[in-house]
Protein backbone atom coordinates (compact mmCIF):
# COMPACT_ATOMS: atom_id res chain seq x y z
CA UNK A 1 0.00 0.00 0.00
CA UNK A 2 1.31 3.48 -0.80
CA UNK A 3 0.66 6.13 1.47
CA UNK A 4 0.97 9.96 0.14
CA UNK A 5 1.88 12.05 2.39
CA UNK A 6 2.10 16.20 2.09
CA UNK A 7 4.68 18.19 4.35
CA UNK A 8 5.06 22.06 5.07
CA UNK A 9 8.78 22.96 6.23
CA UNK A 10 9.02 26.51 7.73
CA UNK A 11 12.44 26.92 8.60
CA UNK A 12 15.28 25.09 6.79
CA UNK A 13 17.22 24.06 9.99
CA UNK A 14 14.54 21.39 10.09
CA UNK A 15 15.98 19.87 6.92
CA UNK A 16 18.89 17.34 7.46
CA UNK A 17 20.33 15.09 4.58
CA UNK A 18 19.65 11.87 5.15
CA UNK A 19 22.21 8.82 5.74
CA UNK A 20 23.76 7.58 2.81
CA UNK A 21 21.15 5.73 0.60
CA UNK A 22 20.49 3.46 -2.79
CA UNK A 23 17.74 6.11 -4.54
CA UNK A 24 14.43 4.23 -4.46
CA UNK A 25 12.78 2.41 -7.57
CA UNK A 26 11.10 5.16 -9.95
CA UNK A 27 7.64 4.84 -11.72
CA UNK A 28 8.38 5.87 -15.17
CA UNK A 29 5.60 6.53 -18.02
CA UNK A 30 6.84 6.43 -21.82
CA UNK A 31 4.44 9.11 -24.02
CA UNK A 32 4.21 8.85 -27.19
CA UNK A 33 1.30 10.95 -28.88
CA UNK A 34 0.36 10.75 -32.65
CA UNK A 35 -0.15 14.45 -33.56
CA UNK A 36 -1.29 15.50 -37.14
CA UNK A 37 -2.55 18.62 -38.03
CA UNK A 38 -5.47 18.79 -39.43
CA UNK A 39 -5.62 22.11 -42.69
CA UNK A 40 -9.34 22.66 -41.75
CA UNK A 41 -9.48 23.82 -38.58
CA UNK A 42 -5.75 24.73 -38.81
CA UNK A 43 -4.81 23.22 -35.61
CA UNK A 44 -2.84 20.18 -33.98
CA UNK A 45 -5.40 17.19 -32.86
CA UNK A 46 -4.35 14.26 -30.84
CA UNK A 47 -5.43 10.92 -32.61
CA UNK A 48 -3.65 8.59 -30.50
CA UNK A 49 -1.98 8.23 -26.98
CA UNK A 50 0.32 5.37 -26.31
CA UNK A 51 2.02 4.64 -22.85
CA UNK A 52 4.70 2.28 -21.60
CA UNK A 53 4.68 1.93 -17.50
CA UNK A 54 7.46 0.32 -15.41
CA UNK A 55 5.83 0.77 -11.98
CA UNK A 56 9.95 -0.35 -10.18
CA UNK A 57 12.05 1.02 -12.59
CA UNK A 58 16.23 1.41 -10.87
CA UNK A 59 17.90 4.70 -11.89
CA UNK A 60 21.44 3.78 -10.51
CA UNK A 61 21.87 0.20 -12.14
CA UNK A 62 21.02 -2.07 -14.70
CA UNK A 63 17.32 -1.47 -16.24
CA UNK A 64 15.00 -4.88 -15.31
CA UNK A 65 14.27 -6.47 -18.78
CA UNK A 66 11.06 -6.28 -20.19
CA UNK A 67 12.00 -2.50 -19.37
CA UNK A 68 8.20 -1.81 -18.87
CA UNK A 69 5.36 -4.63 -17.32
CA UNK A 70 2.28 -2.31 -18.75
CA UNK A 71 0.76 -0.08 -21.28
CA UNK A 72 -2.37 1.54 -22.94
CA UNK A 73 -3.09 2.71 -26.07
CA UNK A 74 -5.81 4.95 -26.32
CA UNK A 75 -6.86 6.37 -29.90
CA UNK A 76 -9.93 8.83 -31.63
CA UNK A 77 -10.72 9.60 -35.12
CA UNK A 78 -9.74 12.39 -36.98
CA UNK A 79 -12.70 15.30 -37.14
CA UNK A 80 -13.04 15.14 -40.27
CA UNK A 81 -12.69 11.46 -41.21
CA UNK A 82 -15.23 8.88 -39.91
CA UNK A 83 -14.71 5.43 -38.70
CA UNK A 84 -13.47 2.81 -41.04
CA UNK A 85 -16.22 -0.13 -42.05
CA UNK A 86 -15.75 -2.91 -39.51
CA UNK A 87 -12.99 -1.84 -37.73
CA UNK A 88 -15.25 -3.43 -34.28
CA UNK A 89 -14.61 -6.98 -35.64
CA UNK A 90 -11.43 -5.95 -36.92
CA UNK A 91 -9.93 -5.17 -33.31
CA UNK A 92 -11.92 -8.46 -31.48
CA UNK A 93 -9.41 -10.78 -33.85
CA UNK A 94 -6.23 -8.96 -32.39
CA UNK A 95 -7.00 -10.82 -29.32
CA UNK A 96 -7.22 -9.06 -25.41
CA UNK A 97 -8.21 -5.32 -26.36
CA UNK A 98 -8.41 -4.13 -22.69
CA UNK A 99 -4.90 -2.17 -23.42
CA UNK A 100 -6.23 -0.31 -26.71
CA UNK A 101 -9.00 1.95 -25.96
CA UNK A 102 -11.45 3.50 -28.77
CA UNK A 103 -12.42 7.27 -27.71
CA UNK A 104 -15.17 8.79 -29.33
CA UNK A 105 -13.64 12.15 -29.30
CA UNK A 106 -10.31 13.97 -28.24
CA UNK A 107 -11.65 15.39 -25.97
CA UNK A 108 -12.65 12.03 -24.40
CA UNK A 109 -9.13 10.70 -25.17
CA UNK A 110 -7.05 13.38 -23.39
CA UNK A 111 -9.64 12.87 -20.53
CA UNK A 112 -8.95 9.02 -20.13
CA UNK A 113 -5.32 10.37 -20.32
CA UNK A 114 -5.31 12.76 -17.43
CA UNK A 115 -7.03 9.55 -15.18
CA UNK A 116 -4.62 7.35 -16.13
CA UNK A 117 -2.14 9.68 -15.45
CA UNK A 118 -3.62 10.34 -12.06
CA UNK A 119 -3.33 6.59 -11.21
CA UNK A 120 -0.25 5.77 -12.32
CA UNK A 121 1.27 9.01 -11.02
CA UNK A 122 4.71 8.41 -12.46
CA UNK A 123 7.71 9.90 -11.53
CA UNK A 124 9.87 10.46 -14.68
CA UNK A 125 7.86 10.88 -17.98
CA UNK A 126 10.33 9.78 -21.26
CA UNK A 127 9.26 11.09 -24.36
CA UNK A 128 11.28 11.90 -27.97
CA UNK A 129 10.87 15.76 -28.34
CA UNK A 130 9.02 16.20 -25.23
CA UNK A 131 10.33 18.78 -23.63
CA UNK A 132 9.19 21.72 -26.77
CA UNK A 133 7.13 19.86 -29.77
CA UNK A 134 4.97 17.42 -27.49
CA UNK A 135 4.47 18.83 -24.41
CA UNK A 136 3.80 22.34 -25.83
CA UNK A 137 0.85 20.54 -28.12
CA UNK A 138 -0.36 18.73 -25.49
CA UNK A 139 -1.07 21.68 -23.09
CA UNK A 140 -2.61 23.62 -26.02
CA UNK A 141 -5.41 20.64 -27.00
CA UNK A 142 -6.34 20.50 -23.25
CA UNK A 143 -6.67 24.10 -23.43
CA UNK A 144 -8.31 24.15 -26.54
CA UNK A 145 -10.71 21.12 -25.61
CA UNK A 146 -11.01 23.34 -22.59
CA UNK A 147 -10.41 20.46 -19.47
CA UNK A 148 -10.85 21.64 -16.23
CA UNK A 149 -8.69 19.03 -14.56
CA UNK A 150 -5.60 20.05 -17.19
CA UNK A 151 -3.15 20.26 -14.10
CA UNK A 152 -3.39 15.96 -13.59
CA UNK A 153 -0.61 15.87 -16.34
CA UNK A 154 1.49 17.13 -13.05
CA UNK A 155 1.71 17.01 -9.19
CA UNK A 156 0.82 20.45 -8.39
CA UNK A 157 -2.84 21.62 -8.74
CA UNK A 158 -3.58 24.81 -11.06
CA UNK A 159 -6.51 26.45 -12.52
CA UNK A 160 -4.97 28.88 -14.86
CA UNK A 161 -3.21 27.54 -18.50
CA UNK A 162 0.09 28.80 -19.08
CA UNK A 163 -0.30 32.51 -21.05
CA UNK A 164 0.17 31.95 -24.67
CA UNK A 165 3.62 32.98 -25.99
CA UNK A 166 5.52 32.22 -22.92
CA UNK A 167 7.87 29.34 -23.10
CA UNK A 168 6.26 26.29 -21.63
CA UNK A 169 8.55 24.69 -19.32
CA UNK A 170 8.47 21.27 -17.41
CA UNK A 171 8.70 23.48 -14.43
CA UNK A 172 5.18 24.92 -15.01
CA UNK A 173 3.29 22.07 -16.41
CA UNK A 174 5.19 19.05 -14.53
CA UNK A 175 5.40 19.82 -11.34
CA UNK A 176 6.27 17.42 -9.46
CA UNK A 177 7.72 14.79 -11.93
CA UNK A 178 11.05 14.55 -13.90
CA UNK A 179 11.14 14.60 -18.07
CA UNK A 180 13.69 12.46 -19.95
CA UNK A 181 14.13 13.54 -23.59
CA UNK A 182 15.51 11.13 -25.34
CA UNK A 183 16.63 14.11 -28.25
CA UNK A 184 18.12 15.90 -25.97
CA UNK A 185 20.15 13.01 -24.36
CA UNK A 186 21.67 12.06 -27.72
CA UNK A 187 22.85 15.21 -28.94
CA UNK A 188 24.80 15.35 -25.79
CA UNK A 189 26.13 11.80 -25.46
CA UNK A 190 26.48 10.70 -29.20
CA UNK A 191 26.57 11.45 -32.61
CA UNK A 192 24.72 11.12 -35.26
CA UNK A 193 23.26 12.34 -38.80
CA UNK A 194 20.22 13.37 -37.44
CA UNK A 195 18.29 13.06 -34.06
CA UNK A 196 15.12 12.37 -35.66
CA UNK A 197 13.73 9.08 -33.76
CA UNK A 198 13.88 6.94 -37.24
CA UNK A 199 17.45 7.98 -37.28
CA UNK A 200 18.80 6.72 -33.44
CA UNK A 201 16.81 3.83 -33.81
CA UNK A 202 18.61 2.74 -36.73
CA UNK A 203 22.04 3.86 -35.49
CA UNK A 204 21.58 2.94 -31.98
CA UNK A 205 19.03 0.16 -32.15
CA UNK A 206 19.68 -1.60 -35.07
CA UNK A 207 16.76 -0.78 -36.39
CA UNK A 208 16.10 -1.04 -39.80
CA UNK A 209 14.11 1.22 -41.97
CA UNK A 210 12.21 -1.50 -43.81
CA UNK A 211 11.00 -2.55 -39.86
CA UNK A 212 10.00 1.94 -38.82
CA UNK A 213 7.74 3.66 -40.92
CA UNK A 214 7.65 7.84 -40.69
CA UNK A 215 4.75 8.55 -41.31
CA UNK A 216 3.36 12.13 -42.79
CA UNK A 217 0.16 13.31 -41.49
CA UNK A 218 -2.06 12.93 -44.54
CA UNK A 219 -0.43 8.99 -44.30
CA UNK A 220 -1.89 9.00 -41.13
CA UNK A 221 -4.95 10.48 -42.12
CA UNK A 222 -5.52 8.06 -44.93
CA UNK A 223 -5.19 5.03 -43.04
CA UNK A 224 -8.56 5.68 -41.06
CA UNK A 225 -9.76 4.40 -44.06
CA UNK A 226 -9.91 0.95 -43.39
CA UNK A 227 -9.64 -1.23 -40.83
CA UNK A 228 -6.87 -3.13 -41.39
CA UNK A 229 -4.80 -0.09 -42.07
CA UNK A 230 -5.95 1.89 -38.44
CA UNK A 231 -4.38 -1.41 -37.15
CA UNK A 232 -1.02 -1.28 -38.85
CA UNK A 233 -1.31 2.80 -37.25
CA UNK A 234 -1.49 1.50 -33.84
CA UNK A 235 0.59 -1.03 -33.71
CA UNK A 236 3.61 1.34 -35.86
CA UNK A 237 3.30 4.03 -32.52
CA UNK A 238 3.13 1.29 -30.00
CA UNK A 239 6.43 0.35 -31.66
CA UNK A 240 7.33 4.02 -31.81
CA UNK A 241 6.93 4.10 -27.98
CA UNK A 242 8.78 0.94 -27.43
CA UNK A 243 11.93 2.05 -29.16
CA UNK A 244 11.97 5.60 -27.27
CA UNK A 245 12.06 2.94 -24.17
CA UNK A 246 15.22 1.08 -25.54
CA UNK A 247 16.72 4.30 -26.75
CA UNK A 248 16.42 6.01 -23.05
CA UNK A 249 17.40 2.40 -21.66
CA UNK A 250 20.56 1.87 -24.05
CA UNK A 251 22.32 5.48 -23.70
CA UNK A 252 21.83 4.96 -20.15
CA UNK A 253 20.50 8.35 -19.81
CA UNK A 254 19.27 8.19 -16.05
CA UNK A 255 22.18 6.89 -14.38
CA UNK A 256 24.32 8.96 -16.19
CA UNK A 257 22.28 12.10 -15.74
CA UNK A 258 22.09 10.80 -11.83
CA UNK A 259 25.73 10.59 -11.44
CA UNK A 260 26.59 14.17 -13.19
CA UNK A 261 23.69 15.60 -10.72
CA UNK A 262 26.04 13.64 -7.83
CA UNK A 263 29.05 15.47 -8.49
CA UNK A 264 27.68 19.33 -9.84
CA UNK A 265 25.11 19.21 -7.34
CA UNK A 266 22.36 20.83 -9.28
CA UNK A 267 18.80 19.42 -9.76
CA UNK A 268 18.25 15.95 -12.02
CA UNK A 269 15.41 18.08 -13.51
CA UNK A 270 17.87 20.21 -14.74
CA UNK A 271 20.30 17.86 -16.39
CA UNK A 272 18.09 15.93 -17.84
CA UNK A 273 17.10 18.63 -20.43
CA UNK A 274 20.57 19.10 -21.00
CA UNK A 275 21.56 22.21 -18.87
CA UNK A 276 25.66 21.79 -19.67
CA UNK A 277 26.26 25.08 -18.58
CA UNK A 278 24.56 25.40 -15.17
CA UNK A 279 26.02 21.87 -14.34
CA UNK A 280 29.38 23.60 -14.34
CA UNK A 281 27.34 26.89 -12.82
CA UNK A 282 26.78 24.55 -9.97
CA UNK A 283 29.72 22.49 -9.27
CA UNK A 284 31.61 26.36 -9.49
CA UNK A 285 29.01 27.56 -6.92
CA UNK A 286 29.97 24.84 -4.07
CA UNK A 287 33.41 24.89 -4.88
CA UNK A 288 33.32 28.83 -4.15
CA UNK A 289 31.41 28.91 -1.54
CA UNK A 290 33.42 26.58 0.59
CA UNK A 291 36.45 28.78 0.24
CA UNK A 292 34.31 31.84 1.67
CA UNK A 293 34.00 33.55 -2.26
CA UNK A 294 31.46 36.24 -2.68
CA UNK A 295 29.57 34.92 -5.75
CA UNK A 296 27.99 37.29 -8.79
CA UNK A 297 24.73 37.90 -9.09
CA UNK A 298 23.16 35.75 -12.09
CA UNK A 299 22.53 37.95 -14.93
CA UNK A 300 19.16 37.37 -16.58
CA UNK A 301 18.78 40.26 -18.92
CA UNK A 302 18.82 39.96 -22.80
CA UNK A 303 22.90 40.64 -24.35
CA UNK A 304 22.79 43.45 -26.52
CA UNK A 305 24.54 43.79 -29.24
CA UNK A 306 25.11 46.93 -31.29
CA UNK A 307 25.22 47.39 -34.93
CA UNK A 308 28.38 48.41 -35.15
CA UNK A 309 30.01 46.09 -32.99
CA UNK A 310 32.54 43.35 -35.19
CA UNK A 311 32.29 39.98 -33.88
CA UNK A 312 35.28 38.16 -34.90
CA UNK A 313 35.48 34.21 -35.92
CA UNK A 314 38.87 32.60 -35.83
CA UNK A 315 40.12 30.26 -38.06
CA UNK A 316 43.75 31.08 -37.88
CA UNK A 317 44.03 34.41 -39.43
CA UNK A 318 41.43 34.34 -40.96
CA UNK A 319 38.90 37.23 -39.53
CA UNK A 320 35.96 38.78 -40.85
CA UNK A 321 32.88 41.04 -40.10
CA UNK A 322 29.74 38.99 -40.02
CA UNK A 323 25.91 39.75 -39.59
CA UNK A 324 25.69 36.67 -37.24
CA UNK A 325 26.46 35.87 -33.73
CA UNK A 326 29.91 34.23 -33.55
CA UNK A 327 32.67 33.99 -30.79
CA UNK A 328 33.71 37.27 -29.50
CA UNK A 329 37.54 36.20 -29.41
CA UNK A 330 39.61 34.34 -31.45
CA UNK A 331 39.26 30.41 -30.32
CA UNK A 332 41.34 27.52 -31.73
CA UNK A 333 43.92 27.63 -34.28
CA UNK A 334 43.25 25.86 -37.76
CA UNK A 335 46.17 25.18 -39.82
CA UNK A 336 46.69 25.70 -43.70
CA UNK A 337 45.79 22.28 -44.83
CA UNK A 338 48.63 20.95 -47.06
CA UNK A 339 45.82 19.64 -49.94
CA UNK A 340 45.61 16.05 -51.88
CA UNK A 341 45.47 12.06 -51.56
CA UNK A 342 47.94 10.85 -49.83
CA UNK A 343 48.90 6.72 -49.91
CA UNK A 344 51.35 7.27 -46.77
CA UNK A 345 50.37 6.53 -43.89
CA UNK A 346 49.13 9.62 -41.61
CA UNK A 347 49.74 9.40 -38.09
CA UNK A 348 46.28 11.41 -35.95
CA UNK A 349 48.03 12.88 -32.67
CA UNK A 350 45.83 14.92 -30.61
CA UNK A 351 45.70 16.37 -26.85
CA UNK A 352 44.01 15.11 -24.29
CA UNK A 353 40.86 17.68 -22.83
CA UNK A 354 43.42 20.37 -23.95
CA UNK A 355 41.71 23.39 -22.72
CA UNK A 356 41.00 21.58 -18.87
CA UNK A 357 44.52 20.69 -19.14
CA UNK A 358 45.68 24.40 -20.13
CA UNK A 359 43.67 25.64 -16.86
CA UNK A 360 45.67 23.29 -14.67
CA UNK A 361 49.28 23.66 -16.54
CA UNK A 362 48.85 27.26 -16.47
CA UNK A 363 46.85 28.08 -12.98
CA UNK A 364 44.24 30.09 -14.77
CA UNK A 365 41.51 31.03 -12.08
CA UNK A 366 39.57 33.68 -11.00
CA UNK A 367 41.62 33.30 -8.04
CA UNK A 368 44.92 34.16 -9.98
CA UNK A 369 44.38 36.46 -12.76
CA UNK A 370 43.78 40.33 -12.50
CA UNK A 371 40.98 41.24 -14.41
CA UNK A 372 41.94 44.69 -13.67
CA UNK A 373 44.99 44.02 -16.19
CA UNK A 374 43.54 41.52 -18.63
CA UNK A 375 42.39 43.33 -22.32
CA UNK A 376 38.47 43.46 -22.88
CA UNK A 377 38.89 42.13 -26.50
CA UNK A 378 42.29 40.20 -27.02
CA UNK A 379 40.99 40.24 -30.64
CA UNK A 380 44.43 41.55 -32.30
CA UNK A 381 47.83 40.20 -32.30
CA UNK A 382 49.18 42.93 -29.87
CA UNK A 383 46.09 42.24 -27.14
CA UNK A 384 46.85 38.55 -27.51
CA UNK A 385 50.83 39.62 -27.19
CA UNK A 386 49.72 41.14 -23.59
CA UNK A 387 47.49 38.41 -23.09
CA UNK A 388 50.35 35.51 -23.36
CA UNK A 389 52.63 37.90 -20.65
CA UNK A 390 49.87 38.08 -17.98
CA UNK A 391 49.50 33.95 -17.47
CA UNK A 392 49.42 33.61 -13.44
CA UNK A 393 52.81 32.22 -11.71
CA UNK A 394 52.31 28.70 -11.51
CA UNK A 395 54.57 28.77 -7.93
CA UNK A 396 51.07 30.72 -6.56
CA UNK A 397 48.56 28.63 -4.73
CA UNK A 398 46.42 26.64 -6.87
CA UNK A 399 42.90 28.83 -7.69
CA UNK A 400 39.89 27.06 -7.55
CA UNK A 401 39.09 26.43 -11.08
CA UNK A 402 42.51 24.42 -11.44
CA UNK A 403 41.75 22.29 -8.53
CA UNK A 404 38.31 21.62 -9.25
CA UNK A 405 39.09 20.14 -12.85
CA UNK A 406 42.55 18.24 -11.35
CA UNK A 407 39.77 16.38 -8.83
CA UNK A 408 37.48 15.73 -11.54
CA UNK A 409 40.67 13.77 -13.16
CA UNK A 410 41.97 12.28 -10.64
CA UNK A 411 37.99 10.82 -9.55
CA UNK A 412 37.97 9.51 -13.57
CA UNK A 413 41.27 7.82 -13.10
CA UNK A 414 40.34 6.23 -9.51
CA UNK A 415 37.32 4.87 -10.88
CA UNK A 416 38.76 3.54 -14.05
CA UNK A 417 41.29 1.80 -11.95
CA UNK A 418 38.23 0.10 -10.26
CA UNK A 419 36.75 -0.91 -13.39
CA UNK A 420 39.93 -2.97 -14.05
CA UNK A 421 39.43 -5.12 -11.02
CA UNK A 422 38.32 -8.99 -12.38
CA UNK A 423 36.78 -9.93 -9.30
CA UNK A 424 33.51 -6.60 -9.25
CA UNK A 425 30.48 -7.51 -10.95
CA UNK A 426 29.62 -6.54 -14.22
CA UNK A 427 26.52 -4.71 -12.60
CA UNK A 428 29.18 -2.63 -10.44
CA UNK A 429 31.45 -2.46 -13.62
CA UNK A 430 28.75 -0.72 -15.40
CA UNK A 431 28.34 1.66 -12.73
CA UNK A 432 31.95 2.22 -12.06
CA UNK A 433 32.21 3.58 -16.15
CA UNK A 434 28.89 5.63 -16.06
CA UNK A 435 30.84 7.44 -13.14
CA UNK A 436 33.81 7.47 -15.58
CA UNK A 437 31.78 9.18 -18.12
CA UNK A 438 29.89 11.73 -16.18
CA UNK A 439 33.23 12.89 -14.63
CA UNK A 440 34.59 13.32 -18.23
CA UNK A 441 31.54 15.19 -19.60
CA UNK A 442 31.94 17.22 -16.41
CA UNK A 443 35.33 17.81 -17.01
CA UNK A 444 35.17 18.70 -20.64
CA UNK A 445 32.62 21.26 -20.28
CA UNK A 446 34.08 23.42 -17.79
CA UNK A 447 35.91 25.53 -20.21
CA UNK A 448 32.44 26.35 -21.87
CA UNK A 449 31.22 27.68 -18.87
CA UNK A 450 33.81 30.90 -19.32
CA UNK A 451 32.64 31.68 -22.58
CA UNK A 452 29.27 31.20 -22.09
CA UNK A 453 27.83 35.01 -22.22
CA UNK A 454 24.41 33.79 -20.29
CA UNK A 455 27.14 31.87 -17.46
CA UNK A 456 26.83 33.16 -14.21
CA UNK A 457 30.28 32.49 -14.30
CA UNK A 458 31.42 34.39 -17.50
CA UNK A 459 34.56 35.71 -18.20
CA UNK A 460 35.74 36.42 -21.33
CA UNK A 461 39.07 37.07 -20.70
CA UNK A 462 39.78 34.21 -19.02
CA UNK A 463 38.22 32.10 -22.04
CA UNK A 464 40.45 34.04 -24.61
CA UNK A 465 43.48 33.60 -22.11
CA UNK A 466 42.82 29.66 -22.56
CA UNK A 467 42.35 29.60 -26.00
CA UNK A 468 45.27 31.80 -27.12
CA UNK A 469 47.64 29.70 -25.18
CA UNK A 470 45.76 26.52 -27.16
CA UNK A 471 46.83 28.05 -30.15
CA UNK A 472 50.64 29.04 -28.96
CA UNK A 473 50.70 24.83 -27.91
CA UNK A 474 49.60 23.92 -31.42
CA UNK A 475 52.17 26.29 -33.33
CA UNK A 476 54.95 25.10 -30.52
CA UNK A 477 54.04 21.69 -31.36
CA UNK A 478 54.06 22.11 -34.79
CA UNK A 479 57.23 23.17 -35.12
CA UNK A 480 58.71 20.64 -32.85
CA UNK A 481 57.69 18.35 -35.06
CA UNK A 482 59.03 19.62 -37.96
CA UNK A 483 62.62 19.88 -36.59
CA UNK A 484 62.53 16.33 -35.78
CA UNK A 485 61.73 16.07 -40.08
CA UNK A 486 58.31 15.35 -39.77
CA UNK A 487 55.83 17.29 -42.15
CA UNK A 488 52.20 18.04 -40.98
CA UNK A 489 50.01 18.82 -43.12
CA UNK A 490 46.83 20.00 -40.91
CA UNK A 491 46.33 20.89 -37.55
CA UNK A 492 42.80 21.59 -36.06
CA UNK A 493 42.60 23.20 -32.46
CA UNK A 494 43.99 20.16 -30.54
CA UNK A 495 44.99 17.59 -32.80
CA UNK A 496 47.61 17.46 -35.64
CA UNK A 497 48.00 15.44 -38.79
CA UNK A 498 51.55 13.76 -39.52
CA UNK A 499 52.61 12.50 -42.92
CA UNK A 500 54.92 9.64 -41.85
CA UNK A 501 55.73 8.54 -45.50
CA UNK A 502 55.90 4.99 -44.21
CA UNK A 503 53.97 2.37 -45.13
CA UNK A 504 54.53 0.16 -42.37
CA UNK A 505 51.74 0.57 -39.25
CA UNK A 506 54.48 -0.56 -36.51
CA UNK A 507 56.95 2.35 -37.69
CA UNK A 508 54.31 4.74 -37.92
CA UNK A 509 53.40 4.06 -34.37
CA UNK A 510 56.98 4.33 -33.04
CA UNK A 511 57.18 7.88 -34.61
CA UNK A 512 54.32 8.66 -32.44
CA UNK A 513 55.94 7.72 -29.48
CA UNK A 514 58.92 9.28 -30.42
CA UNK A 515 57.06 12.93 -30.85
CA UNK A 516 54.64 11.86 -28.35
CA UNK A 517 57.63 11.46 -25.48
CA UNK A 518 59.56 14.70 -27.30
CA UNK A 519 56.09 17.06 -26.58
CA UNK A 520 55.22 15.44 -23.15
CA UNK A 521 58.52 16.49 -21.73
CA UNK A 522 57.20 20.18 -22.07
CA UNK A 523 54.94 20.33 -20.52
CA UNK A 524 52.96 18.95 -16.78
CA UNK A 525 49.41 18.98 -17.35
CA UNK A 526 48.83 18.75 -21.38
CA UNK A 527 49.07 15.49 -23.02
CA UNK A 528 49.92 14.61 -26.26
CA UNK A 529 48.35 11.29 -27.84
CA UNK A 530 48.16 8.91 -31.03
CA UNK A 531 44.35 9.32 -31.78
CA UNK A 532 45.15 7.11 -34.67
CA UNK A 533 46.60 6.16 -38.42
CA UNK A 534 45.29 6.82 -41.50
CA UNK A 535 46.07 4.65 -44.58
CA UNK A 536 44.78 6.69 -47.33
CA UNK A 537 43.75 10.26 -46.77
CA UNK A 538 41.97 12.77 -49.24
CA UNK A 539 42.59 16.53 -47.61
CA UNK A 540 40.33 18.51 -49.92
CA UNK A 541 40.30 21.78 -47.27
CA UNK A 542 39.57 23.03 -44.07
CA UNK A 543 37.48 21.11 -41.81
CA UNK A 544 36.89 18.50 -45.30
CA UNK A 545 38.82 15.00 -45.82
CA UNK A 546 38.28 11.32 -46.39
CA UNK A 547 40.20 9.27 -44.89
CA UNK A 548 40.75 5.12 -44.12
CA UNK A 549 42.10 4.64 -40.62
CA UNK A 550 43.46 1.38 -40.00
CA UNK A 551 44.32 -0.25 -36.68
CA UNK A 552 45.86 -3.50 -35.16
CA UNK A 553 44.23 -5.65 -33.07
CA UNK A 554 45.83 -8.04 -30.45
CA UNK A 555 45.25 -10.89 -33.02
CA UNK A 556 47.90 -9.57 -35.09
CA UNK A 557 45.14 -8.57 -37.90
CA UNK A 558 44.41 -5.18 -39.02
CA UNK A 559 40.97 -3.07 -39.49
CA UNK A 560 40.08 -0.30 -41.41
CA UNK A 561 37.32 1.96 -41.06
CA UNK A 562 36.31 4.82 -43.93
CA UNK A 563 36.10 8.43 -42.01
CA UNK A 564 34.53 11.29 -43.47
CA UNK A 565 34.88 14.97 -42.04
CA UNK A 566 33.11 18.18 -43.09
CA UNK A 567 32.00 16.40 -46.78
CA UNK A 568 28.00 16.44 -47.75
CA UNK A 569 28.33 12.77 -47.24
CA UNK A 570 27.62 13.02 -43.40
CA UNK A 571 26.81 16.55 -43.40
CA UNK A 572 22.99 16.80 -42.17
CA UNK A 573 21.96 20.04 -43.86
CA UNK A 574 22.22 17.89 -47.02
CA UNK A 575 19.52 15.30 -48.86
CA UNK A 576 20.05 11.79 -48.66
CA UNK A 577 20.13 12.41 -52.43
CA UNK A 578 23.34 14.42 -52.71
CA UNK A 579 24.91 12.24 -49.96
CA UNK A 580 24.81 8.63 -52.06
CA UNK A 581 25.88 11.24 -55.19
CA UNK A 582 29.19 12.32 -53.03
CA UNK A 583 29.85 9.11 -51.87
Amino acid sequence: MVIHLQINCMDMKNIQLAPTAPPPPMVIMTLNPRIVYNKKTKQNEILMITCMIHSNFPIDQAPPTPHHNQFFCAFTRPINIPWPPRYQEEFKKCGDPTNIVKMDSERALLTYFLAKMSKVDPDIIIGHDICSYILASLVNRLESNKIQNWSKIGRLRRTMFPKKGKFISEKNILSGRLICDTQISAKELIRARSYDLYTLCEQILNVKENQQLNLSDEEVSYMYCSAEALIQLIKFTIMDTSCILRLMVQMNVLPLALQITKIAGNLMSRTLIGGRAERNEFLLLHAFNEKDFILPDKQYKKKTISKDEDDVIGEGDNTKKTSRKKAQYLGGLVLEPKVGFYDKMILLMDFNSLYPSIIQEYNICFTTVSFRTLPKTAEDEDEIAELLKLTPNQTSARGILPAEIKSLVDSRREVKKLMNDPKISPIVKEQYNLRQMALKLTANSMYGCLGFAHSRFYAKPLAALITAKGREILTSTKDLVEKLAFDVIYGDTDSLMINSNCVDYDQVMKIGYKIKAEVNKIYKQVELDIDGVFKYMLLLKKKKYAAISISKLPSGDFITKEEIKGLDIVRRDWSQLSQEAGR
